[in-house]
C-alpha cells in the first residue's frame, strides 16, 4: 500500500497588532511512531480582540490540543498488532477532550471573551487522509490540478457547510467536522480573512497554480510584507508526497476504546472529493438503483410463476388420487373420526349457515343485485374482447399488467418510504433544535444567566413533549435528551423539598374552633397572632413551643394586617380599619387614633412612618405619626404607575410591591425604579404575601397556589424555593436570618423551616 507524508508550511505576519488581534499557527511535533500511527495535526487561530488573556488562552487552546491528541496513543498498551488506526474517531475524541479543557480554563482563569471574535482551525492529515474543524471565520481553499496548466481552487468550508459560518459555543468549541482525501494534484490553503483583504481567490489560484509550495508560500508572505499593513495575518500550505518504501509497522487492530464523540459531520468522509467528482457519483449510483430495482422485480415475478405451476401439479395429483377406489379400512377410520368431530361440525354448521343467510340476504337487495349484474356484464365483456385478441397481443396485455402491478407497488414502497423519511427528518429537525436549546442553556448557565438557561429548557421541554421517535432506534435518543433536560431544569428551578417542615403550633390544639387571622407579627424570639373567633391574641416562644394567651379589653375586631414598629412592639389592622399597638413590654394593648377613609389591603411601618397599600385606589399612601397615632394619609405615588393586582407590599427604602401573579414593581420616590422580574418555574399563580427588611439581602414571597416559599435576591434573581405538601393555606410570613428561619403561618399552624440558603 502507497505510504504519504504531509509537507506543511506556515507563516505569520506580526502576531499581535494595534486592535489587538492575535494570530498563532500550530505544526505539530510527534515522534516517529506517532507520525506513523496518528499522522500530523496543523492549526491556525486568530483572536480579533483587546484582551490581555487572549494571548495564553491562544497558546493554550493550540498546545492543549496538541498534548491530547499524540497522548491518546498511549492508551493502547500493545502495539504489536497495529494494522490500522482510524485516525478520524482519534481526531473527534480529541476536540472533545479539547472542548472540556477550554471549558475548564475559562472558569478557573475567569477567562471572559467574546466568542464572536474568535477564529480557529484544527486539522490532521496522514496519508491521503484530511481531516479538520473550523469555527469563525479561518478559510480554508483547496486547490485542485485538472490537467497540466488547468487548475481550479475550492472553498471547501463554504462548500460542505452551505455558506453558513459556524459560531463558537462555548460549551463545544469545536462541533463540526470536514472529512475526505487529498491527492499530490491538490494544495490546501489555510488563510485567515485579513488575507482576503488583499487577494482574490483567482490570483491565489495563480500563485500556488505550478510552482513548487515552498516557493508558493514564500511569495504569498513576501506580497503581504509589501502591502505594509498594519495587520497581523497567518497562512498555511499543504500537499502531500508519495512516500519511495512504505512505512514499517507493527500490525495492530484497536480495541473499541474510544466512544464516538457527539461532534457532528459536516460532511460525508469523501467531501472533498465529492466536491470534485459529484456528476460521476451520481450517475452510477442511479444506474446501480435501476439495475438492482429492475432485478428484485425480476426475481420476484420469477417467483410468481413457479409458486402458481407448484400449485397446478399439486391440484392436478389430488384429482388423480380422489379417482382411485377407496379402501374399506380408511372409509372406517375416516367416519370414527367424524363421529367425534360431530359436536364441532354442528356449531361450524349453524355458524355457516347464519353468516350464509345473511351474506343471501345483502345479495338479494336490489342494489347489489344491480351491482353485480353490471360487473359481471363488465367482466364477460372484457372477458371475450381478451380472447379474440391475437396471441401476440394477449401476450401485450398480461405483461402490460404485470408492468403495472410492479409500478403500483414500487410507487406504494415509494411513498412509504418518503412518508417515513418525512417523518425521520420532521423528528431530526426537532430534535436537533431541543438539542441546540439545551446547548444554548447549558451556555447561559456559564455566563451565570440562569434566566436565559431556563427559557430555553422549558422551550427545549416543550418540543421534546409532543415528539415521537420514528423508529425504534431513536427511541433511546429521545428519552435520554428529554430527561437531561428535565433533570437540568429542576436544578435551575433551585426547589427544595422539605418533607415534614417543623411544627412551631398547631392552635386548634388549643381551641379546635380557633379562626387564626391572616397575619403575624414577630417581637425577638415571640411570634404574635389572633384568634379571631375569641378575639384574643396568642403568643408564641419560637425556642421552647409554649403558647401565652393575651385577653385584650379592648375590641380588636379581626386582624388583618400587622406590622413591626420596633423590636418591642408591633402595629395591627382590623377589617374595620382601626389601629391597634401591642407592647411585649407589659403586653398592652392600645387603640391608636388614624383618619383615614381608603381602604387597606396591607401596611407597613417604615422610619416611624405608616404606609398602606390601597390597589382600589391604584395608590400607596404614607402618614406620619403623631401623638397617639397616625395623621391623615397622604398620597405617596406621584407618577403613572399601575399596581392593579397588587396584594402586600414590603420597605427597606425602596418599597417593593407585590402582584398576585408574583410580579414585583419596585419604587423610589413616588415613582418606578429599575428591576428585572426572573423567571420563576413553576410559575407563580397566586401570591399572597412579600417580606424583607433594611438588613436583609433578599426578597421573601409566598405562593400559596403552588405550595411555596421564593427567595429572591433584591435584582430579581431566583435564589431558591422552599416547597411542601404540607403548606396548603400559606397566609403570612417572617423572617429571622440571625437565626436563620422562616416562620410561616399556614391555616391554623405555625411552621418554621431553616433558611439554607443563609447557610
Amino acid at each position: 500500500m502507497n505510504q504519504y507524508i504531509a509537507r506543511l508550511n506556515q507563516f505569520v505576519i506580526a502576531e499581535s497588532d494595534k486592535d489587538g488581534t492575535v494570530t498563532k499557527t500550530l505544526v505539530g511535533t510527534p515522534n516517529p511512531i506517532q507520525l506513523n500511527h496518528l499522522g500530523q495535526i496543523f492549526g491556525l487561530i486568530d483572536i480579533r480582540e483587546k484582551n490581555p488573556s487572549i494571548t495564553d488562552f491562544a497558546d493554550f487552546v493550540l498546545q492543549e490540543f496538541e498534548r491530547i491528541y499524540y497522548q491518546q496513543l498511549d492508551l493502547i498498551e500493545d502495539l504489536s498488532d497495529l494494522e490500522a488506526v482510524l485516525v478520524n474517531e482519534f481526531f473527534e475524541q480529541a476536540l472533545q477532550d479539547t472542548n472540556t479543557s477550554i471549558l475548564n480554563y475559562l472558569e478557573q482563569f475567569s477567562v471572559t471573551i467574546d466568542l464572536k471574535k474568535i477564529n480557529i482551525i484544527l486539522g490532521v492529515t496522514k496519508n491521503q487522509d484530511l481531516h479538520f474543524t473550523q469555527v469563525g471565520d479561518i478559510h480554508a481553499f483547496l486547490i485542485h490540478q485538472r490537467s497540466k496548466s488547468n487548475y481550479t481552487i475550492i472553498d471547501i468550508v463554504e462548500k460542505a457547510s452551505g455558506g453558513g459560518k459556524s459560531n463558537l459555543n462555548p460549551l463545544k468549541f469545536f462541533s463540526q467536522i470536514i472529512s475526505g482525501k487529498i491527492t499530490q494534484k491538490d494544495t490546501l490553503i489555510l488563510l485567515t480573512a485579513s488575507v482576503l483583504d488583499y487577494f482574490s481567490l483567482e490570483k491565489l489560484k495563480n500563485i500556488f497554480g505550478g510552482k513548487p509550495i515552498v516557493e508558493a508560500t514564500l511569495e504569498l508572505k513576501q506580497i503581504i510584507l509589501d502591502t505594509k499593513s498594519p495587520m497581523s495575518f497567518a497562512g498555511a500550505t499543504l500537499q502531500v508526497e508519495k512516500l519511495p518504501a512504505p512505512l514499517q509497522s507493527p500490525a495492530f487492530k484497536p480495541e473499541k476504546i474510544i466512544s464516538q464523540s457527539d461532534i457532528r459531520e459536516a460532511a460525508s468522509q469523501d467531501s472533498i472529493k465529492q466536491l470534485i467528482d459529484t456528476e460521476k457519483a451520481t450517475e452510477k449510483l442511479l444506474n446501480t438503483t435501476v439495475k438492482l430495482e429492475l432485478k428484485r422485480y425480476s426475481q420476484a415475478l420469477n417467483q410468481t410463476f413457479k409458486n402458481y405451476f407448484s400449485k397446478v401439479r399439486e391440484i392436478s395429483a389430488q384429482k388423480t388420487k380422489s379417482a382411485l377406489p377407496k379402501s374399506p379400512a380408511l372409509s372406517k377410520g375416516i367416519k370414527a373420526t367424524a363421529n367425534k368431530l360431530k359436536p364441532v361440525s354442528n356449531v361450524t354448521r349453524a355458524s355457516v349457515y347464519v353468516t350464509k343467510t345473511k351474506i343471501g340476504q345483502a345479495a338479494r337487495h336490489p342494489i347489489f343485485k344491480k351491482i353485480g349484474s353490471l360487473v359481471a356484464r363488465l367482466w364477460r365483456s372484457l372477458l371475450r374482447k381478451f380472447q379474440s385478441l391475437p396471441t401476440k397481443q394477449k401476450a401485450a396485455v398480461v405483461l402490460s399488467i404485470i408492468l403495472a402491478i410492479v409500478l403500483l407497488v414500487s410507487l406504494i414502497r415509494l411513498t412509504t418510504q418518503k412518508v417515513k423519511g418525512q417523518r425521520l427528518e420532521a423528528f431530526q429537525t426537532q430534535f436537533t433544535q431541543a438539542q441546540e436549546l439545551y446547548e444554548e442553556a447549558e451556555a447561559s448557565i456559564i455566563f451565570n444567566d440562569e434566566d436565559r438557561a431556563r427559557q430555553r429548557l422549558k422551550e427545549a421541554e416543550q418540543i421534546l413533549t409532543g415528539l415521537e421517535a420514528p423508529n425504534k432506534s431513536l427511541v433511546s435518543e429521545l428519552s435520554t435528551l428529554e430527561q437531561t433536560v428535565r433533570s437540568r431544569l429542576t436544578k435551575l428551578r433551585h426547589i427544595v423539598e422539605i418533607a415534614e417542615p417543623a411544627m412551631i403550633t398547631n392552635f386548634q390544639n388549643l381551641d379546635e374552633q380557633a379562626e387564626i387571622a391572616p397575619a403575624i407579627g414577630k417581637q425577638g424570639q415571640i411570634i404574635l397572632t389572633q384568634n379571631s373567633r375569641t378575639g384574643s391574641l396568642y403568643k408564641t416562644n419560637t425556642e421552647n413551643f409554649v403558647v401565652d394567651t393575651i385577653s385584650s379589653e379592648v375590641n380588636l375586631g379581626k386582624i388583618t394586617h400587622a406590622a413591626s414598629i420596633s423590636p418591642n412592639s408591633t402595629l395591627w389592622i382590623s377589617d374595620s380599619g382601626n389601629l391597634f399597638q401591642y407592647s411585649a413590654a407589659n403586653d398592652e394593648i392600645s387603640q391608636r387614633n388614624w383618619n383615614n377613609s381608603t381602604a387597606v389591603d396591607d401596611i407597613e411601618i417604615y422610619n416611624n412612618t405608616l404606609y398602606h397599600l390601597s390597589k382600589t385606589e391604584n395608590q400607596i399612601y404614607r402618614s406620619s405619626v403623631t401623638g397617639n397615632g397616625y395623621g391623615t394619609p397622604q398620597a405617596w405615588i406621584t407618577n403613572q404607575v399601575n399596581i392593579d393586582g397588587a396584594v402586600s407590599l414590603a420597605i427597606d427604602g425602596f418599597i417593593y410591591v407585590l402582584k398576585t401573579d408574583g410580579k414585583i414593581i419596585k419604587l423610589l420616590r413616588g415613582g418606578l425604579s429599575d428591576y428585572s422580574n426572573g423567571t420563576i418555574d413553576p410559575p407563580i399563580e397566586r401570591a399572597v404575601q412579600i417580606w424583607t427588611e433594611e438588613t436583609s439581602d433578599y426578597l421573601y414571597l409566598l405562593a400559596a397556589q403552588t405550595r411555596r416559599v421564593i427567595v429572591m435576591d433584591k435584582e430579581g434573581s431566583l435564589i431558591i424555593q422552599y416547597h411542601s405538601d404540607a403548606f396548603d393555606d400559606l397566609k403570612d410570613l417572617v423572617v429571622d436570618e440571625a437565626a436563620k428561619q422562616i416562620y410561616i403561618l399556614n391555616g391554623s399552624k405555625i411552621f418554621g423551616i431553616p433558611a439554607t440558603h443563609l447557610e
